[in-house]
């Protein structure tokens, strides 16, 4: 029999032209890797490059830690230029 290396298919965050799984790369710390899909197997997906045997994915609610830092990234700009004291401006009444 052929071994292959698998994920839960809700592991997977798939964004069109790349895919990639959240690994925990210290207790309770995430990063995104982007991986190759091999075959679909049921609720399991083959990854092909991008992960190892023994490396922990989140199997469910990678799509919130996808947005967190979707949003992170986002403000990262907005909370540089506030700490070097510049605004946006707004046309808004405050």
């Amino acid at each position: 029999a052929v071994s292959a290396l698998v994920v839960p298919r809700d592991a997977v965050i798939d964004l069109g032209r790349t895919q990639h799984v959240f690994v925990e790369t210290s207790p309770g710390l995430f990063t995104p890797r982007i991986v190759t899909l091999g075959a679909a197997r049921g609720e399991l997906r083959e990854i092909l490059a991008g992960l190892e045997v023994g490396e922990r994915v989140v199997a469910r609610g990678g799509f919130v830690l996808d947005s967190e830092s979707r949003l992170a990234s986002a403000l990262a700009p907005r909370a540089a230029a506030a700490d070097a004291g510049v605004g946006t401006a707004s046309g808004e009444a405050p």
